[in-house]
C-alpha cells in the first residue's frame, strides 16, 4: 500500500513537472527583432496620440479655432 502511494505521488510530481516545462516553453521571450518592432510600434502610437492631442488643442483653443467654427 505504501509503495502504491509513493509511486502515485511520484507520478503526480512527474506530471506537474511536465506541465511546468510545457508552460515555460509556451511563454518563451519574444525574439529580439520582434521585441524591437513592437517597441517601435508602441513609440509610434504614443507619438501619434501626442500629435492628435496637440492638433485637437490647436483646433479648440488656438488661432485656427475661429476658422473651424
Amino acid at each position: 500500500m505504501i509503495r502504491q502511494a509513493r509511486s502515485f505521488q511520484e507520478m503526480r510530481i512527474a506530471k506537474a513537472k511536465e506541465r511546468a516545462k510545457q508552460q515555460r516553453q509556451s511563454v518563451l521571450p519574444l525574439p529580439k527583432k520582434k521585441m524591437f518592432s513592437e517597441k517601435r510600434q508602441l513609440k509610434r502610437r504614443q507619438e501619434n496620440e501626442e500629435a492628435r492631442e496637440q492638433l485637437e488643442k490647436l483646433l479648440t483653443e488656438g488661432p485656427l479655432a475661429r476658422l473651424v467654427d
